[in-house]
């Protein structure tokens, strides 16, 4: 049968605000590798939408376009 543990936190003043700061950097990082994944699916949906009024089937179409999913990286990194 499993077993369940229930923790507390209860950091001191100093942990407790870098564990807000992490968890806003945590936040920040989801959201902006979200909103380029969502970019890059809309990219990818309007680049797929010209073969397909031309004729060629969806299937075709999607191993056709290529979106690439993350910016380069800018120099120096």
């Amino acid at each position: 049968m499993p077993k369940a543990f229930k923790f507390a936190l209860d950091p001191a003043p100093g942990q407790a605000e870098n564990l807000t700061r992490q968890a806003g950097a945590v936040r920040w990082a989801f959201k902006n590798a979200l909103g380029m994944k969502v970019a890059a699916h809309q990219q990818g949906c309007t680049q797929m939408q010209a073969p397909v009024d031309g004729g060629v089937p969806e299937k075709g179409a999607r191993r056709r376009v290529r979106v690439n999913v993350a910016p380069p990286y800018p120099a120096g990194v």
